[in-house]
């Protein structure tokens, strides 16, 4: 009886062990992100669409007026996860070792790609700009950006990918198909990722953050066009340019038929991956991310 009875004691504290309850807190849904999770400051907002400047978490803060996702302030390098169930839209990166704001002047005298963030004053090392464009199950585009890696494309940064000493306003972006392709679970999950799957590290401009946007469809009618794409579906006639483009040009694409919106104000947020509607706090514990098997 004592040797069941120890049995049944291990078999507890191995399940106790190896379940997500245990990673974290108790699971919990907020009605909004708290300003602080995670080791995470939420920084300067979104403004574009959004009609935030500081948000609630920054209220002293100020951001460029495109600005389309809300900063993360965290340690350069820190996994980044997946908030939700999503398909891989595009993955590209511009980033550079550095990025200053001194350019040659043009034949007529005017100094060419003068940087709008730092007004010509700054230089900025390291420069992280790896973004990734994903699609959620209700229609969201969700973009990632100011990442330093990302285990989706393995090429990113190596061999013929390095990154340029310089940024270049302009320059050619390095895409997947030029840095030996996307990672053989992406492509054998049918570019799915998984709700609380790292999908990246955070990187650094300006001062050491990712930036987190949630970009909704204008009405219901690009709504359903949108989860239409998401099924694979033929999509022809007039509205193939408008395809092309999602899949293309994402960044114009939201432009053109989605809205911005402030994330940490606008959706409900849960601390442990479950499958809830609320999104999941887009950094975890190191508890949750050594349960997962994640090794950085």
């Amino acid at each position: 009886m004592k040797r069941l009875s120890l049995y049944v004691f291990l078999f507890l504290m191995f399940s106790l062990f190896t379940s997500h309850s245990f990673a974290a807190k108790k699971h919990k849904i907020y009605k909004k992100l708290p300003c602080y999770f995670n080791g995470v400051k939420v920084g300067p907002s979104a403004q574009k669409d959004s009609g935030v400047r500081g948000g609630r978490c920054c209220v002293g803060c100020s951001a460029y007026k495109e600005k389309r996702g809300t900063s993360m302030e965290v340690r350069r390098g820190t996994p980044v996860v997946a908030i939700t169930d999503m398909k891989v839209i595009k993955i590209e990166d511009s980033s550079a070792e550095q990025r200053s704001t001194s350019y040659l002047k043009d034949k007529y005298g005017v100094v060419a790609g003068k940087d709008h963030f730092t007004g010509g004053k700054e230089l900025i090392k390291p420069f992280d700009a790896l973004r990734i464009y994903f699609l959620d199950t209700n229609g969201n585009i969700i973009l990632y950006y100011h990442l330093h890696e990302t285990p989706l494309v393995p090429g990113f940064k190596k061999g013929k990918c390095k990154i340029p000493l310089q940024y270049e306003q302009g320059r050619k972006k390095m895409k997947p198909e030029d840095c030996g392709g996307y990672s053989e679970d992406l492509i054998k999950n049918n570019f799915n990722v998984k709700k609380g799957q790292v999908i990246g590290t955070s990187g650094h401009a300006y001062n050491p953050h990712f930036s987190l946007g949630i970009a909704i469809p204008a009405d219901e009618g690009i709504r359903n066009y949108i989860l239409e794409i998401n099924k694979n579906k033929s999509i022809e006639g007039t509205e193939y340019g408008m395809k092309k483009e999602f899949f293309e040009k994402p960044y114009q694409f939201t432009t053109k038929y989605m809205k911005f919106t402030a994330p940490q104000r606008d959706f409900k947020w849960e601390n442990l991956p479950t499958d809830s509607d609320a999104y999941l706090f887009p950094v975890m514990s190191k508890k949750y991310l050594k349960e997962i098997g994640y090794n950085d």
